[in-house]
């Protein structure tokens, strides 16, 4: 499949001027499910190295999209036909739905995908929304994290879309905080804080991984570790790569260079769970003046990685992490702790040994992850009238959920980031219709629906809300 585009010819050159598509442009494009549909280019939402991505609208439904598009004329990337082709055959929750595709007179690719909003951990911290929460944080961490039960929620859910890639043959290389974005129960294009962390207390989200530029097939692998020239590595972030894919090792027989498997994902997959459980990005924990963005730095600090001399994640960090204040554990003691913390470090530093024959597999990685954290299906008691709107209630709703921990709603740091103002209390969960919403979500509910007033005196008590004790 991915083979067949090294030999595709490129369109004849065009001018090396921007591509710009005005506002108001409409697209009639013939979608995977939805038959013939049209899409308005509403406005520019960001552009790379090569492509530029706008946000458009359904003009039947008023259903939001996102179209990509070369940035400049003759700029039909070859990432973008991959990335076609791979998101094109495939069907699964957890990865970007390709809606269809369009090639215009000039030869320019033109790809359609729904929309998606923004990764929780980078959400929680943006500048107005990581205000409001108050929070004892780690100094040297880089984020303020996740509540623990909801890192680990999003971290299950990534390697689910992890292992359908490999189920099929397919090898991601470039897994990272901002190609795991989330799928919301929320049709508009914009999004307030208070609706975004509303859907994710209430359960009513999906993890995706997004950006198959990267992805490539086992046989290409293959190609690309005997050495062929034609062969060009996927391109990939250095500082969440492997050892061995950055600098060369010696193999077996005697030879030197670097190694291409599909351990890969699991490497980067152990660095955005660890992140979005602990705040902090690898390497943290080293006293050293590394500048990770500086490539010879990151290939120094991957050499001594191979040797076993440091490690991206680190046990102490993980004790670190706070559990008390709105996600405790079950059973509630330093023995416990002290035995979880060693649980879950080892879990990770498997999936990053120096050695990739070490790793494992993504199935023995989601066991074992699955295994740790308890996971169930989540308790529906709602009916559905077919199958069309169970299917799509599935896509929007966490299907499992982990035991292990006990959420608090009226003192998670996700609802002060949505629900408060200036770090003071304004509004409250009711727990009981909070529980109800949690056992049968109703997936016609109004999204902007507010929580009620109530609070409890006994939150006030302990000091949570109370200004003069610092909160906690």
């Amino acid at each position: 499949m991915i083979e067949g585009l090294m030999s595709q010819q490129t369109p004849p050159s065009k001018p090396t001027r921007p591509l710009i598509i005005p506002q108001g442009h409409v697209f009639r494009v013939k979608t995977r499910h939805d038959g013939v549909r049209d899409y308005r280019v509403e406005k520019k939402l960001g552009e790379g190295g090569a492509g530029i991505v706008y946000r458009g609208l359904d003009v039947k439904t008023g259903r939001a999209v996102v179209i990509k598009a070369p940035k400049v004329y003759g700029g039909n990337g070859y990432s973008s036909k991959i990335e076609e082709q791979v998101l094109s055959s495939l069907d699964h929750v957890n990865i970007m739905s390709f809606l269809g595709s369009i090639t215009d007179r000039y030869g320019h690719l033109i790809c359609f995908y729904e929309q998606l909003f923004s990764n929780p951990l980078l959400f929680l911290n943006m500048g107005d929304t990581r205000r409001r929460v108050r929070f004892r944080q780690d100094p040297n961490a880089r984020y303020l994290p996740l509540p623990p039960s909801h890192a680990i929620n999003f971290g299950f859910e990534l390697l689910r879309s992890v292992e359908h890639l490999h189920d099929r043959g397919l090898i991601h290389h470039d897994i990272k905080l901002g190609n795991f974005l989330v799928r919301l129960d929320y049709t508009d294009a914009r999004i307030s804080p208070q609706d975004y962390f509303k859907c994710i207390l209430d359960n009513r989200f999906r993890g995706v991984l997004i950006d198959a530029g990267g992805v490539r097939n086992l046989d290409y692998l293959e190609m690309l570790n005997k050495g062929e020239d034609t062969i060009v590595p996927p391109e990939l972030t250095p500082v969440l790569a492997p050892p061995e894919v950055l600098i060369e090792i010696r193999l077996a027989d005697g030879r030197l260079t670097r190694l291409w498997t599909p351990t890969v994902d699991l490497y980067q997959c152990a660095l955005v769970i660890y992140s979005m459980f602990t705040g902090h990005t690898p390497y943290s924990h080293l006293d050293s003046d590394t500048n990770f963005s500086d490539y010879e730095d990151v290939c120094n600090i991957k050499r001594a990685e191979h040797r076993g001399q440091i490690s991206p994640v680190n046990l102490d960090i993980i004790k670190g992490v706070r559990f008390r204040e709105d996600c405790p554990l079950k059973d509630v003691g330093d023995h416990v702790r002290a035995r979880f913390d060693r649980a879950f470090y080892t879990l990770l530093k498997k999936r990053v040994h120096p050695d990739p024959a070490q790793r494992g597999t993504i199935i023995e990685f989601r066991h074992d992850f699955e295994k740790l954290f308890q996971f169930r299906k989540t308790r529906r008691d709602a009916s559905f009238f077919s199958l069309k709107e169970r299917q799509e209630y599935n896509r929007r709703h966490l299907a499992m959920s982990q035991t292990l921990f006990r959420l608090v709603p009226d003192r998670n740091r996700l609802w002060q980031a949505g629900y408060e103002e200036t770090g003071v209390l304004k509004r409250g969960f009711n727990r009981e219709s909070f529980r109800q919403s949690q056992l049968t979500p109703a997936p016609t509910r109004d999204h902007r629906q507010t929580p009620s007033k109530s609070v409890k005196r006994t939150h006030i008590i302990r000091g949570f809300w109370d200004n003069k004790r610092g909160g906690f």
